[in-house]
């Protein structure tokens, strides 16, 4: 091919069973840049799939996650040579490199078509973006026969979302950086937060994903509920949620006085010792003890200063963690609401309607506990028992969840409970389920708002997930898989339901999602 810089389109193809059921069910392509240059090497520009948008610069084609398979060569994909003068093509490259490089840095959150009108973050916001850089226009880069829809994350103007990052960032470093300049006296309890007025407002889809009003939330059951979920416990829990590095040495004694009072074999005392390590590490460093003359230690300045004035805790995602907390609240309560109205239009929802959801929440953290590679806090010991009550423990593991992984993990979380409850109620024969309304119930408001329609992508999972279980039988016939739950798929569910247990068949079913790491 001619020497210039082009941008390609390939079909995706991740891996991940999921993704490209999505893939294959819309058509969506992937969009790289790549700049064939005179002395005949390439360079690349990519973005990639991961719970952040991963970015892919400098390397070449050869190189590069999207090199041409094995049949394929230089034009054999679908491409569109950039109207860049020659004289050009170094400059705009380098601008173009380093836009995305800056957005590699933002850790953009992976969402693809989630919600209408909201901004697509995919592997194409990084080529759109570099394009951005140097004002080309996005739909004149298109291959001939390529549409904008056809490439998600291609169509949207990323400058909002580009700043919105920007601003959780700077947030977070004003909290560093208040935290290691300040020398005020410790204000409040140890372990509590300045009072602080949110700069924006978190996005929230529960409305649109609830499909219920938002004055569900206003009811004084509803209030109530919230009011518990949002109760404060143990004032360690709001430290640990914090960073170490912003710790204060108050935070950091009261953390090791905690840990020291723990009994011996508890799962939590080598999770907090790390916590204590990082603090440590970050304010003297781990290198060898600094010693006079004599031998004798001294004391070092811890560099940079620990800081005296406690900050807010936040959660995975950037958010003040009481925002996260709240949120993760309306979720719940309007998951409750909506579950009322099956009685009929107006049903008031008291704080005890809450417990089906509590409950639920409560087996989904199990699953998280039980399945994922990284287990949330306390292990084998941290499994919660069943019984619907916002109490202590429920608590600190939901906190936990957002602490480490954000909203999205508490989200998939509640909703593999949710479609463990169900199957619970299946096996011990509950009467009009319906297995197709479940799975969507349960797992569609994670790909798309319900409404919109779209392809059903949870229940394509949960027929390969069932074909997984099946092939380790004699004489099983698998399902198609094309997301139509039908007679077959349902009977299948039924055997495999009571055969292994809601416990083991929700667990498959939350690893083909990739719920697990």
């Amino acid at each position: 091919m001619e020497t210039g810089i082009y941008l390609e389109t390939k079909a995706v193809s991740s891996g991940n069973f999921v993704f490209d059921q999505f893939q294959k069910a819309t058509g969506f392509r992937h969009a790289y840049l790549v700049y064939r240059k005179a002395d005949g090497s390439t360079e690349v520009i990519r973005g990639g799939l991961g719970r952040h948008v991963t970015v892919e610069t400098g390397k070449s084609m050869e190189d590069s996650a999207d090199g041409y398979d094995a049949g394929e060569e230089p034009g054999s994909r679908p491409s569109q040579k950039l109207d860049i003068p020659p004289e050009q093509w170094e400059q705009s490259w380098k601008t173009m490199k380093g836009r995305a490089e800056e957005m590699r840095d933002l850790e953009i959150p992976y969402a693809n078509d989630v919600l209408e009108g909201d901004v697509d973050k995919t592997s194409n916001t990084i080529v759109r973006g570099a394009l951005d850089s140097i004002k080309y226009p996005a739909e004149k880069a298109l291959p001939k026969g390529e549409k904008m829809d056809d490439v998600p994350g291609f169509e949207d103007d990323h400058k909002e979302l580009v700043e919105e990052i920007k601003v959780i960032k700077a947030d977070r470093e004003a909290d560093r950086e208040a935290a290691r300049n300040s020398r005020s006296p410790l204000e409040g309890e140890i372990g509590g937060t300045p009072a602080e007025t949110p700069t924006k407002p978190t996005p929230d889809s529960g409305d649109e994903q609830s499909g219920v009003t938002p004055d569900a939330t206003n009811t004084p059951g509803a209030k109530a509920f919230m009011a518990e979920v949002m109760k404060d416990d143990d004032p360690i829990d709001s430290i640990l949620q914090k960073r170490p590095e912003t710790w204060t040495s108050d935070e950091a004694k009261q953390v090791m006085y905690t840990r020291s009072g723990l009994p011996d074999g508890d799962p939590r005392v080598a999770e907090i010792m790390k916590l204590e390590d990082a603090h440590y590490k970050q304010a003297y460093g781990d290198g060898p003890m600094a010693v006079d003359d004599t031998g004798k230690p001294v004391d070092v300045e811890p560099a940079p200063a620990i800081p005296s004035k406690p900050v807010a805790a936040r959660d995975a995602d950037g958010t003040p963690m009481k925002e996260s907390v709240a949120r993760a609240a309306k979720k719940m309560v309007q998951l409750a609401a909506k579950d009322a109205e099956k009685d009929g239009p107006g049903v008031v929802v008291d704080k005890g309607a809450h417990a089906p959801v509590v409950k639920q929440l409560q087996g989904g953290l199990n699953m998280m506990s039980k399945f994922a590679k990284t287990p949330v806090a306390g292990g084998a010991e941290s499994r919660l028992k069943l019984d619907g009550v916002m109490g202590p423990k429920t608590r600190h593991s939901m906190r936990d969840t957002l602490s480490k992984d954000g909203f999205g993990r508490f989200d998939e979380a509640l909703s593999l409970g949710q479609f463990r409850d169900f199957a619970e109620r299946s096996r011990a024969g509950g009467s009009g389920i319906n297995l197709g309304k479940e799975i969507e119930g349960s797992f569609a408001n994670l790909f798309r708002a319900p409404k919109l329609g779209g392809p059903k992508i949870e229940s394509s999972v949960l027929q390969e997930t069932l074909n997984r279980f099946g092939s380790e039988r004699p004489n099983y016939t698998p399902l198609k898989v094309d997301g139509d739950i039908g007679p077959k798929t349902s009977d299948t569910f039924d055997l495999f339901n009571k055969s292994l247990g809601p416990d083991k068949l929700t667990g498959g079913l939350g690893k083909m999602f990739g719920f697990f790491g």
